[in-house]
């Protein structure tokens, strides 16, 4: 394992942008010292590359048993379940898509605890699949204290949580596809 923290990239909703924003995040040139583990399905990681028209990223897949042995020299793939959510409509709202995000959540967190992570990114959750999956929060944000909570506390480490939006804004000629509606956003501050 590295002794650089690494950082989490949540793919966010398998029906949602956070794919295509996943994506165009790692087309650009990371700093050597970024450690990255992406957290999602490598299906949709190519759908989102099909949507924002560039390659996909070819990162090499670990598994969560072998994590904390694997180097992270480069950004690595932490592939979850949810093959059955490869092929959800985009833009569709649905229990399994909210049930994937809250999963994913709950990895992050745990690699957090385990220390395997220093804190982590995630794309767009919509909220009616959220509420669909299971979630008594109003939103992610909210939604995003409950995994935490005991994290932060028994480790005493500081945690960055922040929406993949704050890192994309800074890209030059990003801007958010025609398709995102406001209705959609769980991050209004974010919309341009």
């Amino acid at each position: 394992m590295t002794t650089q923290p690494a950082i989490g990239l949540l793919l966010g909703d398998p029906a949602g942008i956070g794919p295509q924003l996943a994506v165009r995040l790692l087309a650009e040139p990371l700093p050597p010292q970024v450690k990255l583990i992406v957290v999602g399905r490598r299906a949709w990681l190519g759908r989102g590359a099909q949507q924002a028209r560039l390659p996909e990223p070819d990162l090499p897949a670990v598994a969560l048993t072998d994590l904390d042995q694997a180097p992270i020299d480069c950004p690595i793939l932490l592939e979850t379940e949810g093959g059955d959510l490869d092929q959800v409509p985009v833009a569709s709202v649905s229990r399994e898509a909210g049930a994937s995000c809250m999963a994913s959540l709950r990895t992050a967190a745990d690699l957090v605890a385990r220390d395997l992570i220093a804190g982590f990114l995630y794309g767009p959750m919509h909220k009616q699949s959220l509420h669909l999956g299971g979630s008594r929060h109003p939103d992610d944000a909210a939604l995003l204290t409950e995994p935490m909570r005991s994290t932060s506390s028994t480790t005493g480490v500081r945690r960055a949580l922040h929406p993949i939006f704050r890192c994309l804004k800074s890209l030059p000629g990003f801007r958010l596809p025609a398709y995102w509606q406001p209705s959609n956003s769980c991050m209004p501050s974010c919309r341009t």
